[in-house]
């Protein structure tokens, strides 16, 4: 249901003001997350949980959208980078506060979800509505194709750095590293990870500049190639840390190229087939992977999550060998120009 309406949501803010979108999807997100702390009926509660999904739906691409309404340049580098550690944060603070509900008792996990009451104050007396781009009635707007591949960079991306979410605990447990608690762990420093690698992205990316995401896709794939290699629970630690942190910069990075090249008029819609594209690319990873895992004749846990980092590691590359070529051909490899990267190196207030 989710990702239906993340992509549904480019049609809806043609028409629609987005501050009304706004307070329609949290109105979904609160009622379809708080409600089934009063069910007990599974099919009832299902209902609710896609209602939930609808809300969801608007906001994930809603919120990156706004940040590419109301700033540029330097300003928006920063801000899709604080983005991007918002939503590690906000992950890590759900999971901390729902597993205290629970232990109260398991519908009181449910409550966690007012926090979209708040938010919803919160819009209505910061947030202004964005200005509306002028144009023609019947007026189409292509997404350009070079746009359209970083979406599906998107896409390959999310589905083979999420190997982890599905493989790393079989392998902890599996080869007797550790319990599945420490596992669990791991995987909550990797969202730690995400979120300094989020807010340190203006900086990284100023001094990165146009190699940002070719280090991001090699960077992670380092982090779960340590993961991949390591027999210790702390090693395992400190991978997931790092594949974190670099996922957390190359996601931002997509997202303001994405911005950068689509015509205004398109940008929402773009923003939200990138949206899409990684919720679909998280969706289909364990899909993908069961199909290495065939085709190699290999078991489930660690070798997943060694091809997952060859993978990344080979898309470091093209990556680099691809910006490389356009630059020697003369054409722009990245959303911004370099004197824009300069200004996000050298601002000390980010």
């Amino acid at each position: 249901v989710m990702l239906i309406f993340i992509l549904a949501y480019g049609f809806f803010v043609r028409f629609v003001p987005k501050r009304t979108i706004i307070f329609f999807a949290l109105a979904c997100f609160v009622v379809g997350g708080v409600a089934p702390a009063f069910m007990s009926d599974l099919f009832l509660i299902l209902i609710m949980r896609g209602i939930f999904g609808v809300g969801l739906g608007f906001l994930v691409p809603l919120a990156v959208n706004l940040v590419a309404d109301f700033y540029d340049n330097r300003e928006r580098a920063v801000m899709m980078g604080w983005h991007s550690a918002a939503v590690n944060l906000g992950g890590l603070l759900f999971m901390f506060v729902g597993t205290l509900l629970a232990t109260i008792s398991w519908n009181a996990a449910f409550f966690v979800y007012l926090i979209g009451l708040v938010i919803a104050v919160w819009v209505m007396l910061k947030l202004p509505e964005p200005k509306r781009i002028d144009k023609k009635k019947h007026e189409k707007v292509k997404i350009p194709s070079q746009v359209l591949v970083l979406i599906s960079g998107v896409l390959l991306f999310n589905a083979l750095f999420y190997v982890l979410m599905t493989h790393l605990p079989v392998m902890v447990s599996g080869e007797g590293l550790g319990q599945a608690s420490q596992a669990g762990t791991a995987l909550t420093l990797f969202m730690v990870g995400g979120f300094f690698g989020g807010m340190m992205y203006g900086r990284t990316s100023g001094i990165l500049k146009s190699y940002t995401n070719t280090c991001g896709w090699f960077s992670t794939g380092l982090g779960i190639g340590l993961i991949a290699i390591s027999h210790n629970i702390l090693l395992i630690a400190i991978g997931a840390f790092w594949a974190g942190m670099s996922m957390a910069t190359t996601m931002p990075d997509y997202l303001i190229k994405i911005s950068q090249r689509t015509p205004l008029m398109a940008v929402a819609t773009a923003l939200a087939f990138a949206s899409g594209a990684a919720g679909l690319g998280q969706f289909l990873s364990p899909i993908f992977f069961e199909q290495i895992i065939i085709l190699f004749d290999q078991g489930i846990g660690r070798f997943p999550i060694a091809a997952g980092a060859v993978i990344l590691l080979a898309g470091g590359l093209l990556n680099f060998i691809i910006i490389n070529l356009n630059r020697y051909s003369g054409q722009e490899s990245t959303g911004f120009s370099e004197k824009d990267y300069e200004s996000i190196k050298g601002d000390e207030s980010y």
